[in-house]
């Protein structure tokens, strides 16, 4: 009796697991600002996949609250408001809203955003089966996103070099805001001729800042952008550049592509020489 109690508990455990376990639900945008708040012309959407295998009939609930609570039973309620409920959809995957929009500032006002003050809002859907007594939950799905209200740090420790027609600029993030930065303002501005250069740029704080005069000297500075779309001030001091004609190795090749050069033939006969010269030095270095 107990090897047969053994053997169902194991049986059982996957099961419940899986149940217990939460799918995920993705949010778009995946994070708000400040602009977010009062906004009624940009819409939210939601998609996600429940941890419960599909049936013919199930249906999905959606919450959405400022604390994380998702049963994987029928009681307690999630904590939050009700988005919707009754959801069909053909399979374990669903989407919300299904028509028309949901605004961002009534999606922020459900989730019980006070002041626009920065916090996280959580999702909760709940997969449905069975009909009538015999409903229940049989899989959830969990996701969030935050509502940012402040600027990331100010970046410090520009530094610049010459480019063809470019500029490299490199930084450091500062350390005035302990909010991250998803990406950069790189801007060069020039007095003469009177110029503004200003690209975006995600992950790597050093870029290419492209599509310069060369001879031209430009003061650059850097801002950062948060995730809810706040940009920093910009970097303090002035750092200058200057972009430059750049004649590197291959540029020097193909230049003397079709002349002789001092004893070395252009084109492939040159090429195929320094491959030459190269490969002896390398047998005589081995035979010693």
């Amino acid at each position: 009796m107990i090897r047969r109690l053994a053997l169902i508990v194991a049986l059982l455990s996957p099961v419940s697991a899986l149940a217990q376990a939460a799918g995920t639900v993705v949010l778009t945008p995946s994070a708000f600002g400040p602009s977010d708040c009062t906004s009624t012309t940009t819409s939210v959407n939601l998609s996600w996949t429940s941890s419960g295998t599909f049936l013919a009939g199930d249906t999905f609930s959606v919450y959405v609250a400022m604390s994380q609570n998702c049963p994987a039973s029928a009681t307690p309620t999630p904590t939050g408001t009700l988005l919707a409920t009754g959801l069909v959809a053909a399979s374990a995957s669903g989407t919300y809203p299904v028509t028309g929009t949901l605004t961002r500032k009534d999606f922020l006002d459900k989730a019980g955003v006070v002041a626009c003050g920065a916090s996280t809002i959580h999702v909760c859907v709940q997969h449905w089966t069975g009909s009538g007594t015999g409903l229940s939950v049989k899989g959830t799905a969990t996701g969030s996103a935050d509502l940012v209200v402040s600027p990331a740090s100010i970046p410090v420790n520009v530094t610049v070099a010459p480019g063809e027609s470019a500029l490299f600029v490199s930084w450091a993030d500062g350390t005035d805001s302990a909010v991250p930065a998803v990406s950069y303002n790189v801007t060069a501005v020039s007095s003469t001729p009177p110029e503004t250069h200003t690209a975006n740029f995600n992950g790597r704080t050093n870029q290419r800042l492209s599509g310069l005069t060369n001879g031209v000297t430009y003061a650059v500075t850097v801002t950062s952008v948060s995730a809810g779309g706040i940009e920093s001030q910009p970097s303090v001091g002035v750092v200058t550049g200057t972009p430059q004609a750049v004649n590197g190795f291959w540029e020097q090749y193909t230049a003397g592509e079709h002349r002789e050069q001092g004893g070395c033939s252009g084109g492939q006969a040159g090429l195929i020489s320094l491959l030459g010269v190269a490969l002896a030095l390398r047998g005589l270095r081995r035979r010693s």
